[in-house]
């Protein structure tokens, strides 16, 4: 496949992947601004993975606490890669944002490969891949700071495979 083709295959993606991004980056705008400068998640649950991935990254300990085990975690793999990512980048409170709103952008582009099995056509695979993309809706579910992006995308992945493979 040509440069030109590659492009071609992923414009729709590519596409609505922008409009994602936009709106992400308004929406954090107007958060912050509505919150001092501070960010803020809907759930306690993401404050709870945040303290167990940084017990694990700092400590070795898999729990709410630095003093031992506690099986609080919701979402485990999602807690391992928070403390991944603390490993890495230090103890950020951006890290459930940054990582859910990455699992969003595949998302997308799963889901585009997902329509393009069902229609080559450009148009339907960049209006489809809006519509459900915000239909989700996948901006706000980025804000929660929780692994339900990641979930999306693992199931689309699923499918995407079952598909091709298993006819």
């Amino acid at each position: 496949m040509g440069l030109k083709n590659a492009a071609r295959a992923t414009l729709p993606a590519a596409i609505v992947a922008l409009v994602y991004c936009i709106a992400l980056i308004v929406c954090t705008g107007e958060a912050i601004e509505n919150t001092d400068g501070g960010l803020v998640y809907p759930l306690d649950d993401t404050y709870i993975h945040m303290a167990m991935a940084k017990n694990l990254a700092l400590h070795g300990s898999y729990g709410v606490t630095p003093e031992g085990f506690s099986g609080s975690s919701s979402s485990p793999v999602w807690t391992l890669l928070i403390a991944l990512s603390y490993l890495i980048f230090g103890v950020q409170e951006w890290t459930p944002l940054v990582l859910a709103a990455l699992s969003g952008l595949g998302v997308i582009f799963a889901l585009d490969a997902f329509l393009r099995t069902a229609s080559g056509n450009i148009v339907i695979r960049m209006i489809g891949g809006a519509f459900i993309a915000f239909l989700i809706p996948l901006v706000p579910i980025v804000f929660t700071g929780m692994e339900h992006a990641a979930h999306i995308m693992a199931t689309l992945m699923i499918l995407l495979y079952l598909g091709r493979y298993h006819r």
